[in-house]
């Protein structure tokens, strides 16, 4: 399904005039970044077994002790 992007020469020009009044710029200061781990939690314990399977057959050392990190489910 390929839709064609919505685009602002369709718009009334006095609505699209208002919209972009509405667009307010802002800034956050970045005062922390916390990162998350996905490791197929939310798989059932064969997907992880799986997964830890294939990863573990990766001749890349790096690849193998992600898959080591893969929980088997009994402590999540």
């Amino acid at each position: 399904l390929s839709k064609r992007p919505w685009r602002t020469d369709k718009l009334p020009g006095a609505l699209y005039a208002r919209m972009r009044e509405a667009i307010v710029g802002f800034a956050l200061p970045i005062t922390e970044l916390q990162g998350k781990w996905k490791m197929s939690q939310n798989r059932s314990p064969e997907d992880r077994a799986g997964v830890r399977e294939g990863l573990g057959r990766s001749a890349d050392a790096l690849v193998r002790a992600v898959g080591s990190m893969i929980s088997d489910g009994g402590g999540d």
